[in-house]
């Protein structure tokens, strides 16, 4: 019964565990409960309504604010440092009442927060000292005797009476007093805990339709863990065929778990417990066919058969899915269940019907009917999941689904502008509106599958892009793709770079404009990196904050690729072996300059993390960097060879090192087996013992230095 304690502090403290509303928040997985009848709007709905009471009170309204919104755990707001802020209000308005209130509510929280975090079980003193502060707030629970502040004294009341395990009370103070309450926030809360205390009281099943009217899923979960199975759907069935619970029961079994827990093991288990699901499913399937679709007392018939069809889905049968959700709108039921029914359609749909215009022109439509579902539910409740449900179907159904059927070498355009198309659905604008403000880099799968294109690629879909389509759902991404030149110009330029075609980058990469290189989120790291400077002799420079002022011929990439050009051809023509060890030298300073490891990261990709590394169809500019280093470390060059070698040591050490949280007397901690690392360490520092007198770069080298005292064998 957790969810009580947690619930119940929302009038005041709230103690809010926050959850992602939508699964595009695991990263690719991209998961959905495609059969989701029950929506737990419950939650989120009581926030809002919080909210708006206190910002009533108190006038502020601060949470409600578009950049609070966006930056915040907005329902946190009032309720911060011991609701300071609703104190403040209380006592500027003398409010006796409401402070007497909010000192009460704010000793039951810290109980609240102590019995949720503790580690170790209280003592005996602890526990009497926690029970004779309950006892406290409920004399002063029962002992106010007004009117404007009854419904939040009788919240007061029940919530310490729930923890005192006095459910008795609570279930006559419902019945005789708090249901008699105008409707409100506070009464609502109040009917959960009724609810706990009839659970308590053997009174489970009324308990239970409570929960699922309420939003409890954690309740729920717990009250009906034995019950989620067709055994268990069967019996509740028998004993009311319209229970709420049925809702629960079935959205559960359905999809093979619930919410952060999916999978009970229905789909994952060994061979012989399969079998058992098998006949577990099969026999639910026929209590659907058999009964419950002709039961006239069934008054949600909708929500049987739309669970029918997913469970053909799910069992690998689309064609009957999609008959038995074509069915499924067209009957008697909640208007939820016939929308899950035209979600399942069209899940089931990809699974059988073939690519083109007909079945493009359906799903044109079914797509535009969630998207428009979407904006109309979460318009109505600020925090509303609602709203969800159509995205995250839409997004599942895409992702997992349709946009897989076109993974092949000859649609990889189509793909592509359907990934487009999901990059923001909602909002075809948003990198147009933020061309500005550094947020019109690409990110995201679409941006990881533009990274994947060689610039050949590339340019066919952009051409792709800008041409007429006539399938109607590639016509519609094609129509809400981002599509500016400079982006594009920028992007072809720089896969040209990377595959090392300096000379066909410079013409797509000079016609990138000032104004979009400006809003690159690398642009002052940029600026304060040089490509010509060394970067085994240079520390990372910290970024500042400046105006970048570099397109066109200026743009740094382009600078790049004339200077890549000027020295290979040098190389190139270079007729003594000296004259070239030392163009060599710079060559392989700068590809590596322009490497995943290098300062100068951005001439070769818009973002890096550690763990990245060249892509399959790029120049590897490490390995090319280390061939120019190691012809000039054959120079007869003294000063020339050294270089060469520390900046191959450097390099080992910067590649193998990666993932490794080395620092001043521990830089290579954990790299007892790196070889590369060791053999090229050992070798400069072999040589280094014929030197008489090193120059600094040497001496105060530290990484070098504790080789050479601790590691060198």
């Amino acid at each position: 019964m957790k969810k009580f304690i947690t619930l119940s502090l929302m009038a005041c403290l709230m103690l809010v565990n926050n959850k992602t509303w939508a699964c595009a928040d695991m990263g690719d997985e991209h998961l959905a409960e495609v059969f989701s009848i029950y929506s737990n709007d419950y939650t989120y709905s009581n926030y809002e309504r919080l909210m708006k009471y206190w910002a009533a009170y108190t006038g502020d309204k601060t949470p409600f604010s578009a950049e609070w919104q966006e930056r915040y755990a907005p329902w946190n707001y009032y309720f911060d440092k011991d609701c300071a802020r609703l104190m403040l209000a209380a006592k500027r308005k003398k409010d006796e009442e409401m402070q007497l209130y909010l000192r009460n509510t704010i000793k039951y929280n810290k109980i609240c927060d102590d019995m949720q975090s503790r580690w170790e079980y209280p003592s005996a003193e602890k526990l009497k000292v926690r029970r004779n502060t309950l006892l406290s707030i409920q004399r002063a629970a029962k002992a106010y005797g007004g009117e404007r502040l009854k419904p939040q004294f009788s919240l007061l009341l029940m919530r310490t009476n729930m923890l005192l395990k006095d459910y008795q009370a609570n279930q006559e103070y419902w019945v005789l007093n708090a249901s008699k309450l105008p409707e409100s926030v506070f009464k609502d809360m109040m009917h959960s805990l009724y609810a706990n205390a009839i659970l308590n009281l053997g009174q489970w099943r009324k308990a239970c339709d409570i929960y699922v009217k309420q939003g409890d899923w954690e309740s729920m979960e717990w009250a009906m863990r034995n019950y989620r199975n067709p055994a268990g759907i069967k019996r509740v069935y028998k004993e009311d065929p319209n229970s709420p619970t049925l809702a629960y029961l079935l959205q559960c079994y359905v999809n093979g778990g619930y919410g952060w827990e999916i999978g009970y093991g229905r789909y994952i288990e060994e061979q012989d417990e399969k079998q058992v699901n098998a006949d577990d499913t099969k026999q639910l399937l026929q209590m659907i066919e058999t009964d419950v679709l002709h039961n006239a007392a069934v008054r949600d018939k909708a929500m049987w058969k739309a669970a029918q069809a997913m469970l053909y889905f799910n069992n690998n049968k689309p064609e009957q899915a999609f008959k038995c959700a074509q069915e499924a709108q067209k009957l008697n039921g909640s208007k939820r269940a016939r929308h899950c029914a035209r979600s399942i359609a069209l899940l089931a749909s990809t699974g059988f019907k073939p690519l083109g215009a007909a079945y493009s022109a359906y799903v044109v439509g079914e797509l535009q009917w969630l998207m428009d579902c979407s904006d109309e539910n979460s318009k109505k409740v600020r925090y509303s999941s609602a709203g969800e449900y159509y995205s995250e179907v839409m997004e599942y159904i895409m992702y997992n689904y349709l946009i897989p059927r076109y993974n092949t070498k000859t649609t990889t355009n189509e793909r592509l502008a359907l990934m487009a198309f999901m990059d923001h659905p909602h909002k075809p604008e948003y990198y147009k509106d933020n061309e500005e403000t550094g947020l019109s880099t690409i990110w995201g799968e679409y941006g990881m599958a533009l990274d994947s294109l060689t610039a050949k690629q590339m340019i066919a879909y952009y051409s792709y892009l800008n041409a007429n389509i006539s399938d109607p759902l590639l016509r519609l991404a094609v129509s809400r793709a981002y599509k500016n030149p400079d982006c594009f110009n920028d992007l072809i330029g720089t896969a040209f770079l990377r595959e090392g075609n300096f000379a066909e980058a410079i013409p797509y990469l000079e016609k990138v404009g000032t104004k979009y290189l400006s809003a690159k989120g690398y642009n002052d790291y940029a600026l304060n990196n040089d490509f010509k400077a060394d970067r085994w002799f240079t520390p990372r420079p910290r970024p500042v904050k400046t105006v970048m002022n570099n397109g066109g011929k200026d743009n740094v990439k382009v600078q790049y690729c004339r200077d890549m050009l000027q020295l290979l051809s040098t190389y190139k023509l270079a007729r003594n072996k000296e004259v070239q060890a030392e163009v060599a030298y710079v060559l392989g300073s700068r590809y590596f300059q322009a490497s995943v490891y290098g300062d100068c990261w951005f001439l070769t990709r818009d973002y890096v993390s550690a763990y990245d590394s060249a892509r399959t169809y790029e120049k590897d500019f490490v390995a090319e960097a280390e061939r120019y280093l190691q012809q000039s470390e054959k120079s007869k060059n003294p000063e020339l060879k050294l270089k060469s070698m520390f900046a191959l040591a450097h390099i080992s050490y910067a590649q193998f090192s990666v993932g490794n949280l080395c620092t001043s007397g521990e830089w290579f901690e954990g790299l007892d087996d790196c070889k590369p690392i060791y053999n090229r360490y050992t070798y400069l520092a072999q040589y280094l013992k014929g030197l008489k007198t090193p120059p600094d770069y040497i001496t105060k080298c530290d990484i070098l230095h504790e080789f050479i005292t601790k590691r060198m064998r």
